[in-house]
């Protein structure tokens, strides 16, 4: 029998939204607990046709929360319906009352198969964030996975695993922009990144991380980095859009100090079919200023593109604060 394991955890205010002034909550559910129709899981077997909930893999206690996980079957190449392979795996995850928030699966590390819907239509998933922004009212969270993709590198491909859900506040989204304001905050650790972004450099160096300097409100985002290579301020939301529709984007800067002032460009990332068409789709650079200045740039989309995020890039010496990113429709 599989066994019961819940956790409701108080997580302070801090931790989770300052923005908020309020503690919020954080559930914990192991994927095992959460499972309607446990009769397709089977205990440390693994067969082709059944979900595993392993017991005995090695470290399990070092790599699963309770040293546990559900286990896919090998999966080698892309099914071509859910009822080959293992039966469709369904799960209803208790929700609060009330707020609003996003619900992690913890464990995927190879594609999975999700459906928000009964299983009417499914989505190739690779990341934890199964779901944004669920306005919650004590009902529920259902939702179905299968073991149907394979990983696109067959040298990588293998079991996928479900080890548990979590629900967390969601992060504030303005027209797809996670926390452009940065004044969510979900850590207490002071050189990450801001909820909702993301840094990255060629070689590696540098950082993005939360700071009291804000143009409003009060908290921006400092940017420093030593080098000669580029570098990227990702926000990790986005935007569904269709062609021809007009946006303005823009974001405050102040440059503290910089080695080449007018790399520091704002971008509008512009992709189609969740593969990146032109991360300049429309850009604004910056001026050599050490004041507060606004980056902004009108454009309209084409049929090239159905999806938009927010970036800011440069290259070299850098030493920038950052607050106040807008991605707003212009009609």
């Amino acid at each position: 029998m599989i066994a019961t394991r819940l956790a409701l955890i108080l997580v302070p205010a801090l931790v989770c939204y300052a923005v908020t002034g309020m503690a919020q909550t954080l559930l914990h559910f192991e994927a095992e607990e959460v499972i309607v129709n446990k009769e397709v899981v089977i205990k440390d077997k693994m067969r082709p046709d059944l979900w595993t909930y392993w017991t005995t893999d090695k470290d399990a206690d070092k790599k699963w929360s309770g040293g546990v996980v559900i286990r896919s079957p090998e999966i080698k190449e892309d099914r071509a319906t859910p009822e080959e392979g293992a039966p469709v795996l369904h799960v209803s995850i208790p929700m609060p009352e009330s707020g609003t928030w996003d619900i992690r699966a913890t464990g995927i590390n190879r594609p999975i198969a999700l459906s928000r819907d009964g299983g009417k239509t499914w989505i190739r998933q690779t990341s934890s964030l199964i779901a944004e922004s669920v306005v919650a009212d004590g009902t529920p969270f259902t939702c179905s996975f299968d073991d149907t993709f394979a990983h696109d590198k067959p040298e990588h491909r293998g079991a996928t695993y479900l080890d548990f859900f979590s629900i967390i506040p969601a992060i504030p989204t303005v027209n797809g922009v996670k926390n452009p304001d940065f004044e969510a905050v979900t850590t207490t650790t002071t050189d990450t990144p801001p909820t909702g972004w993301s840094w990255w450099s060629r070689d590696g160096a540098g950082q993005a991380r939360p700071v009291n300097d804000a143009k409003s409100g009060k908290l921006a985002a400092k940017i420093t980095y030593v080098g000669d290579k580029d570098w990227a301020f990702n926000n990790n939301g986005g935007i569904t859009i269709s062609s021809g529709q007009q946006f303005t984007a823009s974001a405050w800067v102040k440059i503290n100090n910089a080695k080449a002032a007018k790399s520091i460009t704002l971008q509008a990332v512009g992709s189609k079919d969740k593969k990146v068409v032109k991360h300049g789709y429309a850009a604004a650079k910056a001026s050599d200023s050490n004041e507060w200045q606004l980056l902004t740039t009108t454009f309209t989309t084409g049929d090239d593109i159905d999806h938009l995020r927010l970036r800011l890039v440069g290259s070299g010496d850098i030493d920038i604060v950052t607050d106040g990113f807008s991605l707003q429709p212009a009609n």
